[in-house]
Order: C-alpha cells, then structure tokens, then sequence
C-alpha cells in the first residue's frame, strides 16, 4: 500500500507543481507548490487507496484508478496558476501564467485520454478470446450401440440429481430464521450478514457470520468481535437452527482494518484483485473467509484467479493455497458475478462472432440470477439458457457452472419447454397454493426419477425475508399444468407425492428417445402391500417376489440393488383386483421398465388368488 501511495504521489505532484515552474515567481515559489502539492498528494492518497482498495493489476500496473486523483490536480494546478497571475498585471506575465495553466490541464487530459485508450484497447482487442475464456464447454455427447450392432449418437442428457440434497432454503427463507434469534441485546447491537450455500461434511448449509449494526454498535464494543454465526440447514425447511459461539473479528464489512479485504491489502496483497470474499466452514467446523486473489486479464474485465486466501475470521493467520491445491471444503474460487459473465460470453459468442449486433443466434440466461446446486460434491451455479431473441420462455439448453473446477458445462434440451414467468405460473396458478397465497420464491431444475424436473419453494412475505410454506415440484415440459403440481410442506413428503404421481403419469410425448423402456410381464407373490394417498388420489404400492421367492430389484445408477415397488390406481378394467390384494396373494403384474426410478407403474394386474368375479 505504501508503495501505491509514493509512487501515486509522485505522479500527481508532477501534474501539480511541475507547471510551475512557467509561472513567474522563481523556483522558490514552484518547489513551494511541488512541497504542497506532495504533502496534500501523499494524504489524499493515503486516504483514497486506504477506503477504495484499488487492485494494482491490469492495464498501466493498476495506476488507471489514478484519474479521479488526477481530474482534482488539474482543476488544482489551473486554479493555482490562474490565481497566481492576478500578482502579476503585465502581458507577457499573464500570458505565462495562461500557458502553464494550459499545460498543466492539457498534460493531465492527456493522461487520461492514454488511460482510456489503453484499456479500451486492451478490453476490445481480446474480444475474440471471450468465448475460450468463458471455459464453457458443451457436455461430451453419448455413443450408444444399438440391439442391430449399429451406433447412435446423442447430446448428453443434463445430470441427474440427489433428491436428498436439493437447495430448498432460500436466501429469504434463511434470513428470516435467522433473524429470530437476535433477541434483546443481540438484536440491538448486531445483525446477520450475506446468507453463503456451501456444503459442509456432504450436506447443503446457508451459513451467515454476525455483523456488528452499525459504525456505534462496532465502537462500543471493546474486544472488536462479534460472537456467533449460523448455520441453516438448506435442505429442509422444517429443522431448527441455533447460531453456533464463535469469535469473529476479521470479516467482510467489518471497520477499518478489522474488513477482510483491506486487511489482505494492507499485509501484502495490493497486487492482487481481491474477489469474492465468501464465508467458507471447514468440514472441522472452523471458520474462514475465502478470498480470490486474482488479476484482470481483458482490461478491466475478465478475472483469471490465481490462488486463494483463506483468513482465519479469529486470529487473522492467512494461508495461501494455489488453485489446484486448495482444500477439498473449498466449494468455489470463482465469484458469482465472474461465471455470470462467462456464461453471458458462452452465450454471446457460441454461435455468433462480437460483430453480431443483431444478437441473432445468441443465448442468455432465463433468470436474473443464478440458483445454487449441489454436484455431488459442492456447490455449482445453474444457470437456465433461452434465445435473446425469444419472446416465449423457452429454455433450450442449462449450463452447469462448477466454480470450484473453474469450467462450465453445456446441456441441450431434446426439445424446449416453458421456463421463467410461465413455469412461476404454473406454480402459483395451482388451486391450492393459490389459495394459501403462495409465490415462488425459486425455482431449480433438476433431474430425478428420469424427468426434468422443477423444484420450487413457495413463501409468503415476512417482515424480514421469507416465510417458507411448501416445497412443490413440476414436470418440466410443454405439458405440465398447474393440477399436476405436486407439493407439502415437508420436502420429502412432497417428494415422494411427485414420486408417486410419475408412476402413473409418464409422458411418451416429449419422452427421452435414449432411454430405452421394455414391457415386462411378472409372476410373483406379493411381499408386502399398503396404500398411500396423495392429493385425494389413493395408490396401491406392493412389493414383490418372484417364482424363486426371490425379491423383485432394480440396479440404480450407481449399481447397486434397490427394491422395486409397484404403483397402481383403482381401474375398473385394468387393476378391478388391486385393492383385494393381500401379502402371499400369487399376482400376474405388467409395467413398463424404464429403470430410472424405484416405482414403475402398473399397466395391467391380475392377483390369481382372488376368485374370478
């Protein structure tokens, strides 16, 4: 920082003073001006690096955050001079005087249009580089060998999803039970800061660090610290949370040099871009702020992060890990606004060079923001992609944007459906939910049991945040209504409603033609039998053994044995012996295996143990 300062100050006293010289009045006078000039330069300097934190990175060193100091000089410098010629009355005198006013403002104007031009240039000139930065790649396409020996290409489906860690807690939901526990002194003096989705020891958390409420609340209090944060669990809306004691004195947004950036910038790292700094809890529970230290590749844009700080929040130790080799609780060294733009490049220049101002054939993301989602790993940022040039909502790709592995990936739809405000629709327009005036508060698109899917959480207003009310999920295709909207407040119960409902609901229209479905037909004896009844429809679930006594499985994708269990509604023509089955009864069962789910549904059913009617 002190080096930023002098050299700073050397540049801005040589605007000032250095005009000076022209000035009638000897170098007395003009060392006197370039004295001022650097006392005042060096303390305005001081101040100005101490509270902006300029990055020294990118085009000119950095020194482009300059300008403003150097737009306060020129004024300076021609107001000293021009006040100076007022001691002098002769001609040739004033007119000295006008020159150096002159030169002083016309050097300092120069500096600037270099400035612009140098990052103009630097940012235009990489435009080409733009989409192979973005590092958004499209998903490798899949080779399948036909039953005739024959191979068939498709693009990759997007990934499917753990129907255990799905985000369901939002910011607002999180913010408003958070906000419950700052009770009495706590509420008076201290607040909660930016809500963080990161996965701690596999499981999906919001994780928030006590600020203090203001400048006053910082001030009075002695130790500088705050004493807690909290953790919410974002898989279930429904578990209690309690802040955990801890000692907090190094973070985002506190005073002075108790705030993680200037800390970082002031102990060594002006060098760097400082980016992103995110709370991040180690799988041992201690807390840290994570900092990007980065540098500007595309003039003022485009962030290439070289290594991360990761701050001790206690004591303020600072390890430095290079990206390749930070630790594995890590879940991201990207920030969120430098993969929203990469992905707004990937959709810009995908298909279309920058001298497409028509924007024809370039995509965009559906949503203002993007939704966090959980890779099996950590923490990745979906973002929905439809036409620019579209005015129907439909989505026709996703990109997966894994800011831990820094790459993104390119999903295409097989066939484009409703997103956006219509998909909102859908939610908000089912009779029920629209009873209870529920909105959507976010929407994810995942893929569980073999569908695209959206899952949304649905919230009334609160004075602070969001209320959660019900976790809803959705079909996503041209198809779905709002009566097909299943959903509870329980997440798992409302999983398993939509569960059910897919067993006898599989849409054949828009089906994935590489999923391969066969026609099986089943003797067995019935296992165990029971009936469960989702949004008045009542559904008949057994399972099975086969002739052997064997029970009926199927392998899931990660190969190993699950249970089967058969689905069926009452139907007078098909299933008229459903509701009379017993466990031992000896059943003929068809269904169509698609082997994505552990539900199928029952397409005819015979139990050869009731007598024929």
């Amino acid at each position: 920082m002190l080096g930023t300062v002098l050299v700073g100050t050397l540049i801005l006293t040589a605007i000032l003073g250095l005009p000076q010289f022209l000035v009638k009045g000897g170098i007395k006078y003009a060392l006197g001006w370039l004295l001022i000039g650097a006392i005042f330069n060096f303390i305005f300097l001081w101040i100005y690096v101490y509270f902006a934190l300029p990055a020294m990175t990118g085009p000119l060193g950095g020194y482009g955050f300059l300008w403003l100091p150097i737009l306060i000089n020129v004024f300076a410098a021609g107001a000293m001079t021009m006040f100076k010629s007022e001691d002098y009355r002769s001609d040739e005198d004033d007119s000295r005087n006008h020159v150096a006013a002159f030169l002083s403002m016309g050097s300092a104007l120069l500096v600037l249009v270099i400035i612009w031009v140098v990052i103009s240039f630097s940012s235009w000139k990489q435009d080409s580089r733009k989409l192979a930065f973005s590092n958004v790649v499209p998903a490798t396409p899949v080779t399948e060998i036909m039953g005739d020996g024959t191979t068939k290409v498709r693009d990759a489906s997007i990934p499917g999803s753990d129907e255990k860690h799905l985000p369901i807690v939002t910011d607002g939901n999180a913010l408003n039970r958070a906000g419950g526990s700052l009770t009495g002194t706590l509420g008076s003096n201290y607040s909660w800061g930016k809500q963080v989705v990161q996965s701690i020891n596999g499981h999906l958390y919001r994780v928030s660090l006590m600020e203090f409420k203001d400048f006053w609340a910082w001030k009075r209090n002695p130790t500088k610290t705050t004493p807690q944060f909290i953790m919410i669990d974002a898989e279930n809306p429904l578990v209690e949370s309690a802040p955990t004691p801890y000692t907090i004195k190094y973070f985002t947004g506190a005073y002075f040099g108790n705030d993680v950036l200037r800390y970082l910038y002031t102990h060594g790292y002006s060098s760097y871009l400082l980016v992103d700094p995110t709370i991040e809890v180690s799988d041992d529970l201690k807390v840290y702020e994570t900092v990007g230290l980065g540098k500007y590749v595309m003039g003022w844009s485009g962030i290439e992060i070289q290594a991360m700080a990761m701050v001790d929040v206690t004591t303020g130790a600072v390890d430095v890990c290079q990206i390749s080799n930070c630790p594995a609780w890590i879940d991201r060294v990207l920030p969120d606004d430098a993969t929203d733009t990469y992905v707004d490049w990937y959709g810009l220049y995908k298909d279309a060079g920058w001298w497409n101002l028509g924007k024809v054939n370039t995509l965009m993301g559906a949503d203002d923001k993007a939704v966090p989602i959980y890779n099996g790993e950590h923490v990745a940022w979906q973002y929905i992609m439809t036409s620019r040039n579209m005015k129907d909502n439909s989505g026709v790709g996703l990109i997966l944007y894994d800011a831990r592995e820094r790459v993104g990936t390119y999903y295409t739809f097989n066939s484009p459906f409703p997103v956006g405000g219509q998909v909102r629709s859908t939610f908000e327009n089912n009779k029920t939910l629209k009873q209870s005036s529920t909105t959507v508060d976010q929407m994810i698109l995942v893929n569980i049991f073999g569908e695209n899917t959206w899952v949304a959480t649905m919230v009334t207003p609160a004075a602070n945040g969001t209320q959660y009310q019900y976790t809803a999920f959705a079909r996503a295709n041209k198809t779905t209504v709002s009566d097909d909207v299943q959903f509870d407040k329980d997440p798992k119960i409302a999983l398993r409603n939509y569960e059910m409902w897919l067993a006898t609901h599989r849409d054949t229209s828009e089906a994935d033609p590489t999923q391969e479905s066969v026609t099986v037909i089943l003797e067995g004896y019935v296992a165990s039998v029971g009936t469960t009844t989702v949004q008045g429809n009542t559904y008949h679930v057994f399972t099975m053994n086969d002739m052997d006594a064997k029970p009926v499985t199927y392998t899931d994708d990660n190969g190993a044995e699950q249970t089967r269990y058969f689905v069926g509604l009452y139907s007078p023509t098909q299933t008229i012996e459903l509701p009379l089955t017993a466990s031992g009864h000896h059943v003929l069962v068809t269904y169509l295996d698609t082997n994505l789910s552990a539900e199928v549904q029952i397409q005819a059913f015979e139990d050869l143990d009731v007598p024929p009617q």
